[in-house]
């Protein structure tokens, strides 16, 4: 009496009929090419992408006049620059009017519900952008009173003090909103580490300077 012969695990029967075509790959079939990396249709609201790039033209551009504004502390920095705050500005009032189109898109939304993740996120940049618009705001009344009115005042360390505020409420901004941005750019979600990193240390190193100022007057 012979012992039954063990089959192997990959053996087919010759009468088993074969359900794999001829040809047919054995991977695991590819990621659908009218998909991004994130796995979402390309066909995306592009109001939301229209507000990404503006949101990262608004972060170089004020991450830049946070830093000319550090240089400004310590040395003198040219006039010929400051039209480029009205630019800023104009820049704004187009990302709080996509931010708006945005949002209400996103909660609204009857065929992709937002989660309650998203929306307390939602409200969490809503919050910040707003703090952030009404310092702003103190911030540019500030710049524009002469210096000598300040001194006269006694509201130099104020101004300076406002200043640091508005950049700190500004990285946190950008922190809450650098995923985001990452996303609907369709850039790898990792391109917020180093956009972060930027923020923080040019937030420190303006709060850095602030502080000698004060304390030393330099």
């Amino acid at each position: 009496m012979t012992a039954p012969t063990r089959k192997h695990p990959n053996h087919q029967d010759e009468n088993q009929p074969n359900h794999r075509a001829a040809g047919a790959s054995t991977d695991a079939p590819a990621k659908a090419p009218n998909r991004d990396r994130y796995g979402r249709d390309h066909k995306r609201n592009p109001f939301r992408i229209a507000n990404a790039v503006v949101a990262s033209f608004i972060t170089v551009l004020f991450l830049g006049h946070a830093f000319m504004g550090e240089l400004s502390l310590v040395f003198p920095v040219s006039k010929n620059l400051e039209p480029l705050v009205f630019v800023g500005l104009g820049a704004l009032a187009l990302h709080i009017i996509l931010s708006a189109i945005t949002t209400l898109d996103m909660w609204l939304s009857k065929t992709r519900p937002a989660s309650d993740r998203k929306k307390k996120h939602q409200i969490k940049k809503w919050v910040f952008g707003v703090i952030l618009l009404i310092i702003a705001g103190l911030h540019i009344v500030v710049m524009m009173t002469p210096a000598a009115s300040l001194r006269a005042s006694g509201q130099v360390i104020p101004a300076l003090l406002l200043m640091g505020v508005a950049a700190i409420v500004l990285c946190v901004h950008i922190c809450t909103g650098a995923k985001s941005v990452a996303r609907d750019l369709n850039l790898p979600a990792e391109v917020r580490f180093p956009i972060r990193a930027l923020a923080i240390s040019l937030t420190l190193a303006l709060c850095l300077a602030i502080a000698l100022i004060i304390a030393f007057g330099i």
